[in-house]
């Protein structure tokens, strides 16, 4: 299993959401820079990069800082936020960018996801949003009348290569992943599928590894590392990685 260390971005900076709402916002007094290179330096592999800004608004905000994340650091870029074209898409792999996570496009133009599989093969993330099981899009401020299983299903076979599954509900509030919800997902897809979302201690992430599927790719975690409640180094010694 890899570990994703989190890297959320509003103005150029770290912070962290609870629920995903603005009004829940906490900025950390750290670089993004910094912030990646000490991720670096504890021994992550991958990095999950969120332009906040393009989240809400639709179009990325925070692009530079995170073409700077790409080139400062051996890490591997996992980049989702406010990306809505191939353009973009092309702009984030050519600078170093390895896989571009596509969430509010896929509910509002399923043929876009399609397009990007096919010029952008092997680089393109599903990111799938999820409260009361409904898909949630624009930064999660919209709630759409579709399940979140029947909506992976949509893409199972056109190229996705990891879906991303946030549990809204726990995101940024550390009381523990839904076990419950990411077991569904789990036996819902074949696709390879990342958690996210309720990570609070070492604990959790054993409980995550302990559901020992096949389709588990990873864990992100954001701010229980901002809150130094364990750091990367302890979280790849528990995954064993």
């Amino acid at each position: 299993m890899i570990f994703y260390p989190a890297i959320d971005i509003i103005n150029g900076k770290c912070v962290r959401l609870s629920q995903g709402m603005l009004k829940h916002k906490k900025i950390y007094d750290v670089d993004p820079l910094d912030q990646i290179k000490n991720y670096e330096k504890q021994g992550a592999n991958w990095v999950h990069v969120v332009d906040l800004d393009g989240a809400f608004s639709g179009n990325q905000k925070n692009q530079k800082k995170i073409v700077e994340l790409a080139k400062i650091s051996k890490c591997n870029l996992q980049v989702g936020g406010g990306i809505r074209s191939l353009e973009t898409i092309s702009k984030l792999i050519s600078n170093g960018i390895k896989r571009v996570v596509l969430g509010t496009v896929a509910v509002q133009n399923p043929n876009f996801i399609v397009d990007a599989c096919k010029e952008f093969p092997g680089k393109i993330a599903l990111g799938i949003d999820s409260k009361d099981n409904k898909v949630s899009i624009e930064g999660w401020t919209k709630s759409e009348n579709i399940s979140d299983t029947d909506f992976i299903k949509k893409f199972e076979d056109v190229g996705v290569s990891h879906i991303i599954f946030t549990d809204i509900s726990r995101d940024g509030r550390m009381i523990g992943p839904n076990l419950r919800k990411l077991r569904n997902i789990l036996k819902s897809t074949n696709m390879q599928v990342i958690a996210s979302g309720g990570v609070a201690n070492l604990n959790d992430l054993k409980v995550i590894k302990n559901l020992k599927k096949a389709n588990l790719n990873g864990i992100i975690c954001g701010k229980a590392l901002y809150e130094k409640e364990f750091s990367v180094s302890d979280a790849l010694q528990i995954l064993g990685i």
